[in-house]
């Protein structure tokens, strides 16, 4: 392939809307996406694209599904500072969501806080010690000011979990309007260190990690009930598989 030919190539990866569709990421995508991307193939990009829509249709499905087991789990939503700005957005989400789905509000307790550092949330007494689901709220500008803040308070989280007990599955869900790929990508850099995303990806590994961009709708999120009830999903799996693997995959940054 000659330089013109690689251009070209190179551009239809970087225009391709369908990128922008992308609302999740985890190791096996951003794996999956990484190759395709590199080696400039927009069949094998297509390829992640076909897999990534198949994944969430089933995760969608099984997910809603597993909400009807009847099990127990907490769930600890919080942020830095900057997450208090859209505090009242996160409250009705959460509140919609209770209105129309009983069983989320009959099995699952949630407690959202957003201070300057995660040490200041451990100390209010309605706070969660040991959750079952990690929910990390992000609210960085599009220029990215305030990640240095945004990255020591979610050090500070893992740093406690890891002293305690690591939670199923930890998501970071960014909460700014009009997403991007890219902005996912970066996101998703910035909170999984280097060495964690050279772990094979492995749905066994004691913790999940996983980053969302939300939807925004009025002043609600629209797909905050989707990060919910798949959160659901894997402690349920967690807990009928309880047994089957000794993995775990670090995310300590």
């Amino acid at each position: 392939m000659d330089r013109r030919e690689r251009f070209k190539s190179r551009s239809k990866l970087g225009k391709s809307n369908q990128l922008n569709r992308i609302r999740w990421m985890n190791l096996a995508l951003y794996h999956t996406l990484q190759l395709a991307i590199k080696s400039k193939s927009v069949k094998r990009l297509q390829s992640s694209l076909k897999a990534y829509n198949r994944i969430t249709k089933f995760c969608i499905k099984f997910s809603a599904d597993s909400v009807c087991d009847g099990s127990y789990f907490k769930f600890l939503i919080c942020g830095a500072e900057d997450t208090l700005k859209i505090a009242a957005r996160v409250h009705k989400s959460i509140d919609d969501i209770y209105s129309r789905d009983n069983n989320l509000s009959v099995y699952v307790r949630m407690y959202f806080d957003a201070a300057e550092h995660f040490t200041d949330i451990i100390k209010q007494p309605e706070f969660i010690r040991d959750p079952d689901v990690f929910i990390f709220v992000s609210n960085l500008p599009k220029s990215f000011r305030g990640w240095i803040r945004e990255r020591r308070f979610f050090r500070e989280a893992v740093q406690y979990f890891e002293e305690n007990r690591m939670p199923n599955c930890v998501f970071v869900v960014d909460a700014r309007q009009d997403g991007t790929f890219l902005r996912l990508i970066q996101l998703f850099r910035l909170f999984v260190p280097h060495r964690a995303r050279n772990f094979q990806p492995c749905f066994q590994n004691e913790t999940h990690l996983k980053l969302w961009q939300l939807k925004w709708r009025s002043d609600r999120f629209s797909n905050l009930l989707e990060v919910l009830t798949e959160a659901y999903f894997i402690c349920h799996f967690r807990k009928t598989n309880a047994n089957d693997s000794p993995y775990r995959a670090s995310i300590e940054p």
